[in-house]
């Protein structure tokens, strides 16, 4: 059997198996806290570093990737063979990126988007991916939800 679940107030609806409970339904469409993912250019790690700073987020993590998508790296001019004497411009098939990873508390959100968008407007590219998270669990001290961050 199925159900739909719906909410007016942000125009959205689900499906959902009967076998949720409403408990279940309850706590998963009360998730405090948002997994924020941050893929930019490698100059603007410290900025961003910066406003999480400010902002009272407990920590991040980031790591060197890279991916293609709008954004192109400027043409490399390379020699195509050491007796030609014409070189020719090669686009690379990867662009370098830094992701960075953070969960913060669902009221520092838009504040978070303004600050990066104001410090990062003018570098090459970037993207901010905003996901639900329903619990977290720190391993040592057993807490859970917002009090792990």
């Amino acid at each position: 059997m199925i159900s739909c679940i719906s909410n007016p107030d942000l125009d959205w609806y689900a499906i959902k198996p009967l076998f949720i409970s409403n408990l279940l339904e309850e706590w998963i469409e009360t998730a405090n806290m948002k997994k924020i993912e941050i893929i930019v250019p490698h100059g603007v790690l410290p900025a961003i570093h910066n406003v999480l700073i400010d902002l009272n987020v407990g920590g991040m993590t980031h790591y060197e990737i890279e991916g293609s998508g709008r954004v192109k790296e400027d043409p490399v001019v390379a020699a195509t063979h050491p007796s030609e004497s014409r070189y020719q411009p090669t686009a690379p098939e990867y662009i370098d990126r830094t992701k960075i990873e953070v969960v913060i508390k669902n009221e520092q959100v838009e504040d978070l988007i303004s600050n990066l968008r104001d410090k990062i407007r003018g570098a090459q590219g970037g993207k901010i991916f905003i996901q639900d998270v329903l619990d977290a669990v720190d391993i040592p001290t057993y807490k859970r939800g917002e009090q792990v961050i």
